[in-house]
């Protein structure tokens, strides 16, 4: 069995005075927004430039395996981070940065009486789901109805697969019933949040380490260990994604 040994970051176990420098860094679009923000940190404490690239996490396996450009790879899930590494093209010891966490989402005041979901797999709901070629969230939620038995009922419901969290929000804001998505990508108050027990969910947990090809493995570590610093998981806490390490969401 593959798996991944984890490293922890003392706090301020990074540089100040790499000015000069610049970073790729490939990036889940799950995460875009506390990226962002972390990235203008960390180029305004030490004076690197981060140039981010923004895409699916399991579409960045891609294109890294095939350009083998690139840095820091920054994963939606550890399942990913994990195939990134099983391909050679990430160092094996990720930084764990933040929590994502599936929620099912159904139309406002719940119509179709969605409350579990095996409700998913109900004759008549109307299913919209992530692309799980694309989609670290999309890949958690078919593990999810895997462990349930209730896959292939669920996807008979499926209506649309959509590419992008914008795409799929706007499935659900034109009558789609019911679907899972991360919690933090919720941008609407449009639509009613129903949480997933602990014991059925699949709770993905942000990866980052640097690529194995990086022509500057020092700063790009360095960038590594900042995105597992306090200062960075203060960003994406703000920004609703809870910081690793939480017990509520260890099984």
């Amino acid at each position: 069995m593959f798996t991944l040994t984890l490293v922890y970051a003392d706090e301020q176990d990074f540089q100040t005075n790499s000015s000069g420098k610049t970073l790729l860094v490939s990036s889940g679009s799950g995460q875009t927004e506390p990226m962002k923000e972390v990235c203008w940190l960390y180029e305004n404490q030490t004076g690197t430039k981060i140039d981010l690239n923004i895409l699916g996490s399991i579409s960045q396996i891609y294109e890294m395996s095939t350009n083998h450009t690139g840095d820091v790879y920054v994963s939606g899930g550890t399942a990913e981070y994990a195939n990134a590494s099983k391909q050679g093209l990430v160092n094996p010891s990720p930084a764990l940065i933040a929590y994502r966490i599936p929620v099912i989402l159904v139309q406002k005041g719940n119509p179709k009486n969605i409350t579990t979901l095996e409700d998913f797999a109900d004759p008549g709901i109307n299913v919209v789901l992530a692309d799980p070629s694309k989609s670290a969230t999309a890949r958690a939620s078919n593990l999810i109805f895997s462990n349930l038995g209730i896959l292939d009922d669920v996807n008979k419901n499926v209506q649309m697969r959509p590419g992008t969290v914008e795409e799929l929000i706007d499935a659900m804001k034109n009558g789609m019933d019911a679907t899972i998505i991360a919690r933090e990508l919720i941008t609407t108050k449009d639509l009613d949040i129903i949480d997933i027990p602990i014991d059925k969910n699949k709770v993905m947990v942000i990866a980052a380490g640097r690529t194995t090809y990086t022509k500057d493995p020092d700063t790009a570590q360095d960038f590594v260990n900042f995105l597992n610093s306090s200062a960075s998981k203060e960003i994406f806490e703000k920004d609703g994604f809870p910081p690793y390490p939480d017990c509520g969401y260890i099984k």
